[in-house]
Order: structure tokens, then sequence, then C-alpha cells
């Protein structure tokens, strides 16, 4: 994988963080603590020896688990924040991959077939 991928990657986790953010701050849910789960949301793109991206991942406080599945002190109704989130991000980076692979793999098809040429 190039650089330019790790930065889009590093791109598409910042903006699935931000969408959390808006999400929670939307909800107004615990006014007390809303602003503490905003502020403890953090994006990690770590790279392997070759410098490849090799894990992407999340974190955050974990109380905010249960105030989406709707448990918890002064919470019974769920306040869905992660899951709808997460999965629309992560089918968004499949297609970005998809996209990025299938662009890569085409390019290396033509170089064979200009290579091909080349030779007669």
């Amino acid at each position: 994988m190039n650089k330019e991928s790790i930065v889009d990657l590093k791109q598409w986790a910042e903006i699935t963080v931000q969408r959390w953010e808006m999400r929670v701050a939307k909800l107004k849910f615990l006014p007390t603590h809303s602003g503490d789960l905003i502020n403890s949301f953090r994006a990690h793109v770590e790279k392997d020896a070759n410098g490849d991206v090799a894990k992407i991942s999340f974190t955050f406080l974990y109380y905010g688990y249960y105030v989406d599945a709707g448990a918890g002190p002064g919470t019974r109704t769920p306040k869905r924040w992660f899951n709808k989130i997460y999965w629309r991000e992560f089918n968004q980076l499949g297609r970005l991959m998809a996209a990025q692979y299938g662009q890569e793999w085409i390019d290396e098809v033509m170089k064979s077939i200009e290579t091909i040429n080349l030779r007669g």
C-alpha cells in the first residue's frame, strides 16, 4: 500500500470519529457526561514494519456502549449512536478499498498488456 492509501485510511478513521461526535452531541444524553464521551474519541492507524496499515482501532469511554444499549444509571431507552455509523462507515471503507485495489489491479493488467505488445 502506498503512502496516499495510509492518508486515506487516517482520513476515513477521523471522519468516522467526527460522525460519532456529531451523533452523540445531537442525542444530548447524560448532559454531564456526553462531553466527556465526545472528547474521548480517538482513532489509531497502526502501520506494520513495511509501513502498510496493519490495524485501525477506535477508543472511547466505555460507558458509551451502555448508553447505546440503554443500560446504566438514568438510562432506560437505548440512544443508538455507535453501530449504525460504524457499519455505514465500514461499508464505505470497503468501497474505497475496492476502488483503490481495483484500480491498482487494472493498472497492473494494463502494464502487462503493454509489455506483451512491446515484445510483439
